[in-house]
């Protein structure tokens, strides 16, 4: 994930369900309970950053 991913995308985090969240580190507590819709929006956002940073 990229850095501060909590910070930079709050509205996908809101949207996702339970979890906690490090500066670069996502912890799902159950799956059956993720938004898959918002967690694919916010790997791809998280990857095309991280292209983006690193390319």
């Amino acid at each position: 994930m990229s850095n501060d991913f909590s910070e930079r995308w709050p509205d996908l985090m809101a949207a996702l369900g339970r979890h906690r969240a490090s500066k670069v580190c996502l912890y799902l507590t159950r799956l059956t309970g993720i938004d898959r819709d918002a967690l694919r929006a916010l790997l791809e956002r998280s990857l095309a950053d991280t292209l983006e940073e690193w390319g």
